[in-house]
């Protein structure tokens, strides 16, 4: 099993390096990075053939795809891959999202990113924010691939600060050979610890929310954020109890169960919720017959 992951590890990354930097590498170069005979490049190459990829070794001129990878060979290429490095089950929608908006980019991002965590490498990144017609040039130490809300997302350190990156928003990547520290994994769960892994922060904010009892039966299988405590109440609702690092995104996340869902405490919290939850009313007030 362990050979196995190695080998798929290997060649997707491979298969990133070629599709972003195409003729650059050389057998020899490649049986190198990873400390392999050129043989068995070679036989990746002739695996990847098999699925349709035209990749081939031209004589002194590197390695090179011919045509576009269909996304139905990106795929599962992409969940193997995932299933080796990230060490969690493999995320479909996310994968599939990732696929569809930016086709084999997403092996070269992927694998660029996951081979910069693992050799402790910052990388370059173009990164394009939402409504923003160009990118920004950053370099970042990454630190873990995630999914959350159906995205593949990536945490970094940019100028001593904490960031997450959109994969798909990433536009083009570099590796360089500048290290960082090899970053600890507990300082990474306490940044998520208070969050449905979307929202960093370190604040520790206690709340209480009452649940009717399906509400409960739904959510009790479900680990939204670590450290809930479910309190059955005499009248057979359920006493929900966390503790968060921002209102933002239980806010949101309230408001979308709709009834059955109330805050008891924090206040901020409640008047939060009330307020976005008239802002989503005010979208259908001057509709005739609105709550008639």
């Amino acid at each position: 099993m362990k050979d196995l992951r190695s080998k798929i590890k290997r060649q997707t990354e491979l298969l990133g390096l070629v599709l972003n930097e195409p003729a650059k590498y050389l057998v020899p170069d490649l049986a190198m990075e990873y400390e392999i005979d050129d043989l068995t490049i070679k036989r990746d190459m002739m695996d990847f053939r098999s699925t349709g990829i035209g990749i081939h070794s031209r004589s002194k001129k590197g390695i090179c795809i011919d045509g576009e990878i269909p996304e139905e060979v990106i795929k599962p290429i992409l969940e193997s891959y995932i299933g080796t490095t990230v060490y969690t089950k493999s995320f479909d929608r996310a994968t599939q999202a990732l696929t569809k908006k930016i086709g084999s980019k997403a092996i070269i991002t992927m694998s660029y990113l996951q081979r910069g965590i693992d050799t402790n490498r910052k990388v370059i990144i173009n990164y394009r924010k939402p409504n923003q017609s160009s990118s920004d040039e950053r370099k970042i130490a990454p630190l873990i691939i995630f999914e959350s809300e159906g995205c593949w997302r990536l945490l970094a350190l940019q100028e001593n600060n904490y960031k997450q990156f959109l994969l798909e928003r990433i536009q083009n990547i570099k590796q360089t050979t500048e290290t960082f520290p090899k970053h600890n994994e507990n300082d990474i769960r306490e940044l998520f610890s208070g969050s449905f892994k979307s929202y960093l922060g370190k604040d520790k904010i206690e709340v209480k929310i009452l649940m009717d009892s399906k509400w409960a039966e739904r959510l009790r299988p479900k680990l939204l954020l670590e450290n809930v405590c479910y309190t059955p109440q005499e009248d057979g609702k359920v006493l929900l109890e966390t503790t968060v690092n921002s209102f933002n995104e239980i806010a949101a996340w309230i408001v979308s169960r709709g009834k059955g869902v109330k805050v008891l405490s924090p206040e901020p919290l409640k008047e939060m919720v009330l307020k976005l939850a008239k802002e989503a009313i005010e979208n259908y007030e001057n509709e005739e017959g609105f709550l008639k």
